[in-house]
């Protein structure tokens, strides 16, 4: 589908694989953003790209909906937030390239490629990459994002996906994005389950691990998984924009 067409609503999203359709071509089944824009009747523009963060995200949103000609083709956008732990790098020719930083000093060799883990080690001896500055860069993405769609007025909902290294509840709490972030619009915040918030892996644990995932030693949705986080946002979209008929 062309972006400068007149078709109908547009739904746009991005993620990581929680939202790469890639992720899940072998396995024949559509992943949520596919089943959320059926059931909003729109088209689908999906940007998730597989272990990218949350600069990547807000990022390719932003420069998406900068191309397009009329915003008022867009129906809805959502944001799958990623793992505040990831740092993302711009490269030539729209190429990105992400840092997973761990939780813990003595994993900084977790990439495949040296040439990650080898910056990696760099910057985290230099006192980059640790775990509170990167939560507070993405309470900062997620409040921009938020600003720049209300200026816009664009429909929008956020949301977080996975989360493997937890979330210190307590520099959540004590800071002042909490309640600079609208929580009627970013879908389970402030994503703390211990407080009643929740993200898309709290969302599952709900389930049995298996009936929802790829596999023991695969966390990402299966096709049920997939359905269900479609199901909990379309209710999130209908409680605050109503129902699509």
């Amino acid at each position: 589908m062309s972006l400068f067409s007149e078709n109908p609503k547009i739904l746009i999203v991005s993620g990581d694989s929680y939202t790469d359709s890639k992720y899940t071509e072998t396995h024949k089944f559509p992943v949520w953003p596919e089943l959320l824009a059926k059931k909003l009747k729109m088209e689908c523009v999906n940007l998730g790209r597989s272990g990218q963060g949350n600069e990547y995200i807000s990022s390719s949103l932003l420069d998406t909906i900068s191309e397009l000609k009329n915003h008022k083709n867009i129906g809805l956008v959502i944001p799958m937030w990623s793992e505040f732990s990831r740092i993302d790098f711009a490269g030539r020719h729209g190429q990105w390239a992400a840092l997973h930083f761990p939780a813990e000093e003595g994993t900084l060799d977790r990439h495949n490629h040296e040439w990650k883990n080898r910056i990696m080690k760099d910057l985290y001896t230099n006192g980059l990459g640790r775990s509170e500055p990167n939560l507070k860069k993405s309470l900062r993405i997620f409040y921009m994002f938020q600003q720049t769609m209300k200026s816009l007025n664009i429909p929008f909902l956020q949301v977080i996906g996975t989360q493997t290294i937890p979330w210190p509840a307590a520099k959540i709490i004590d800071s002042p994005y909490l309640k600079l972030i609208d929580k009627n619009l970013f879908c389970g915040w402030p994503a703390i389950p211990e407080v009643g918030g929740w993200h898309v892996d709290s969302f599952l644990d709900g389930y049995e691990y298996e009936d929802v995932r790829m596999g023991l030693d695969d966390c990402h949705p299966n096709d049920k998984g997939h359905s269900l986080i479609s199901k909990k946002l379309y209710q999130y979209y209908e409680a605050r924009y109503g129902t699509i008929f």
